[in-house]
């Protein structure tokens, strides 16, 4: 079992943090809520409304392997730092965090790299990156494209660039086959961006090129 469990919170509008006890959790508002799942309880633990029967009848024979699992190979090959923060594997789990010193003044990150049938469908992949922010507010959307790995040449890819009430995201998402690769950057200076893309580009997806225009608003 997880120290603490992961559960959003409500975020301020000043373009900072929300006070809060556990002061990166509105840090990391905008993963999915695949994030919020893996980090309340353990992989073995992790069941659905589907796998209880609530409402539902006796629950369906699911084969376990078709649960979004971490993928170990790829969570191997994460950095050790990234955002100028180090590492923090979180254990049972297919997310790492890079948290920094000075939390809602430098920039952080959070990776994860599942495996599984049962992830989000790869279709509308922007309307699931701005329907996350719904917690600290979406203000303005810089851009939004793909971007193309060399690693991953079939792969489906989604790239953006946002401002919410909780500070500058920058969202990428990789879908190949069974496995998915999603970075959340919040950053709170525009001036960071163009340099961690760049980090993110090389370190997490060997020197992607990233294709994203000028934002339409909200």
């Amino acid at each position: 079992m997880m120290p603490y469990s992961v559960i959003p919170a409500k975020a301020g509008t000043s373009g900072r943090p929300a006070e809060t006890s556990r002061p990166w959790i509105p840090a990391f508002a905008g993963m999915t809520a695949l994030a919020l799942a893996f980090a309340a309880q353990p992989a073995a633990a992790q069941e659905t409304p589907e796998d209880i029967g609530i409402g539902h009848g006796p629950p369906p024979l699911r084969p376990k392997s078709d649960r979004p699992q971490p993928a170990p190979e790829i969570i191997a090959a994460l950095p050790d730092t990234l955002a100028g923060a180090a590492a923090l594997k979180l254990p049972n789990t297919p997310m790492v965090m890079y948290m920094p010193r000075n939390l809602g003044k430098d920039p952080l990150a959070l990776v994860m790299a599942t495996r599984g049938s049962e992830l989000p469908a790869a279709d509308n992949l922007a309307g699931q990156v701005r329907g996350s922010f719904h917690e600290s507010g979406l203000r303005e959307i810089v851009r939004e494209g793909t971007f193309a790995a060399a690693k991953w040449p079939k792969a489906t890819t989604f790239f953006g660039e946002y401002v919410t009430g909780n500070g500058r995201k920058q969202s990428w998402t990789l879908i190949d086959g069974d496995d998915r690769i999603s970075v959340m950057v919040t950053y709170y200076k525009a001036k960071d961006g163009p340099r961690l893309q760049a980090e993110v580009a090389e370190k997490i997806f060997g020197g992607a090129v990233v294709s994203a225009g000028k934002g339409k608003g909200k």
